[in-house]
């Protein structure tokens, strides 16, 4: 009967349309490139009906020879009736040489799809070309799914089983005419029997339909709310994100300030905890914004030229006074073999090693700590592995927390919680960053002994970088000239001094209105310009400067935008629209210098 049901049963037009929006809307629930229902064919696996999605690589209608490629995926799940998950087919070895691989699909969801005999119509299916666990809610509504396309199957069975009878019982009737005349009351009701459970069946599936048409506007009507829900969400985060990080940038200002003055011992002590207690409150907003977005795919990695040597630098001038102060060994060290450009994400692989190695240092009390970078060797891809290692001699992990250390408010009972501050999302974060940019991410360790934490990350070649371009004061010809432009008179305070200690002049503007008045009366070499301001916000103020009306001298002048958004895709959006650099609230007094020295090399 399987063999007939493969042969016989014909999905109609409107029902493949129905099958079409079910596994579209599958595709944007799940926020994969590819959902497919799968159709088992004699000896070949059809590509049944496949998703309008982006990056699909799968079309309708493309076929494999059934056991001869014994690795796919969906094989797996017809010839063992079981739902099949892999988060990522790279790390697993029984999966690693799939041929599915081939086209980037590295995880997958499947489930089978039956007859009503229990045997194989074949799957319903997605794939990611990234890391993806897929969650209960996304297997749920797939088994949703699966029942609604097992339930019409179904139904056209029935149809076929009923239309069938009535075939042998007229090859019975032709056969046997001349019984059939002497007792036509029999074949009579028996097709009398035969035509209304055809017209039952019909009634029932009409009314399936009906009901499966209303379950797809629900789950339309679910998808816009949720989507509804994401907007505001982010919205909400975003305005959080502006209105604390305000506040916190002119705290951390003036007490930055604060030190640089005449302060006695007991006095230096409480600045310094209050600066550790703000620059604590900003990490952890970074993080919980971090997470919302990877978790929300909307993360999106960068690919600039970038140093190792100086990425390294950077974390240890951040790590090295804690470490002294706890007579913890820092060891850097860059493998020669590395090329001194990279392609990647600078500011992600920076984040990656300082959540590393501030834990490190967090959880060692004594001994050393080593933090390595090594190349592996060159793939086909010509994309160079870098291998990254944190090794320390703390406290280490108990065996029976290894596998949960990565999830997002993990922490060990004992040590991790007791012992240190922190609301467990830095190792979680690192290992969404890193299988976003394609890498893989292990841990070892033993208790009381220490832990190495590694990560393999992929970068591609570059040319030499070019220098950046530096303002005529940097020449010596006069001194270098700043206007701040801050709405925030804490923050406004702050900065002016700090610039003012680096040996440059400074005005000031509240606004872009009266910026644009100010920059068109002097001689400035450098804006640091604030976005949300009153009169005139900082993103127009910066297009009107481009459009000269600030001055025709002053159209190509730097601006650097300082801002509290600092959401994904915000640095993108102020640099297109003519900032030249972009910093993120609250920033300390050195990366404001950092900001500022790129563009004016003499302060």
């Amino acid at each position: 009967m399987s063999k007939s049901y493969q042969e016989t049963i014909v999905v109609s037009e409107a029902l493949l349309k129905r099958w079409q929006s079910i596994i579209d809307l599958l595709a944007e629930l799940s926020n994969v490139p590819a959902a497919l229902i799968m159709r088992l064919k004699g000896d070949l696996i059809e590509v049944f009906r496949t998703s309008n999605s982006k990056d699909n690589p799968y079309p309708l209608g493309a076929i494999e020879h059934y056991h001869h490629k014994c690795g796919l995926y969906c094989e797996h799940v017809i010839r063992t009736d079981h739902k099949l998950l892999i988060p990522n087919a790279l790390e697993d070895p029984d999966w690693k040489d799939n041929p599915d691989i081939a086209l980037n699909m590295i995880s997958y969801l499947g489930f089978p799809v039956l007859f009503p005999d229990s045997t194989p119509f074949g799957t319903i299916c997605v794939l990611d070309s990234k890391y993806n666990e897929y969650t209960p809610s996304i297997e749920k509504l797939m088994v949703q799914f699966r029942d609604i396309i097992e339930s019409q199957l179904a139904q056209l069975c029935q149809c076929v089983d009923l239309e069938t009878e009535l075939e042998k019982c007229r090859i019975v009737e032709n056969l046997n005419t001349d019984f059939l005349n002497d007792s036509l009351t029999v074949p009579q009701e028996r097709l009398q029997c035969i035509t209304e459970s055809l017209v039952t069946a019909n009634r029932k599936l009409k009314d399936e339909i009906q009901i499966r048409l209303q379950v797809e506007r629900e789950l339309k009507r679910a998808q816009q709310d949720a989507a509804l829900a994401s907007k505001a969400k982010s919205e909400f985060l975003a305005n959080m994100s502006h209105e604390i990080r305000t506040p916190l940038n002119g705290i951390m200002g003036m007490l930055q300030l604060l030190q640089q003055t005449n302060l006695d011992d007991e006095q230096n002590l409480y600045i310094t905890n209050t600066f550790e207690a703000a620059r604590r409150l900003t990490g952890l907003l970074s993080d919980i914004l971090d997470l919302s977005r990877v978790e929300a795919g909307k993360l999106v990695i960068r690919s600039s030229p970038m140093n190792l040597q100086d990425t390294f630098a950077s974390v240890e001038t951040i790590f090295s006074p804690t470490a002294m102060s706890k007579n913890i060994t820092l060891n850097f060290c860059v493998s020669p073999e590395i090329p001194d450009v990279l392609l990647g994400d600078v500011t992600r692989v920076q984040q990656i090693l300082s959540n590393l190695i501030g834990n490190a240092v967090k959880f060692t009390d004594k001994g050393t700590i080593n933090i390595d970078a090594y190349p592996l060797p060159m793939q086909k891809d010509s994309k160079l592995w870098v291998l990254f290692s944190v090794t320390d001699t703390g406290i280490g992990i108990q065996e029976d927390k290894l596998d949960s250390i990565f999830s997002a408010f993990e922490q060990q009972s004992e040590g991790y919680q007791r012992k240190a501050q922190g609301a467990g999302l830095g190792l979680a974060i690192c290992k969404k960053l890193v299988e976003l940019m394609g890498g893989t991410m292990s841990v070892a360790s033993t208790k009381d002994k220490g832990s190495t934490f590694n990560c393999c990350l992929p970068f591609k070649l570059a040319e030499a970088l070019d220098a950046m371009p530096v303002s005529e004061a940097a020449e010596g010809k006069r001194k270098a000239s700043v206007l701040l432009v801050e709405d925030d008179g804490l923050s406004r305070l702050a900065g002016q001094k700090y610039i003012e200690s680096i040996g440059l002049d400074v005005k000031m503007a509240k606004d872009g209105e009266e910026a644009l008045e100010i920059l068109s009366k002097g001689i400035f070499d450098l804006v640091l310009m604030d976005i949300q301001m009153p009169k005139r916000d900082g993103v127009s103020a910066t297009k009107a400067i481009r459009q000269g009306k600030a001055g025709r001298k002053n159209i190509n002048i730097p601006i650097v935008a300082l801002t509290a958004y600092a959401m994904v895709g915000d640095k993108d959006k102020f640099l297109a629209a003519g900032f030249n650099g972009y910093l993120e609230k609250p920033y300390t007094m050195d990366s404001l210098g950092d900001e500022v020295r790129q563009f004016i090399s003499n302060a």
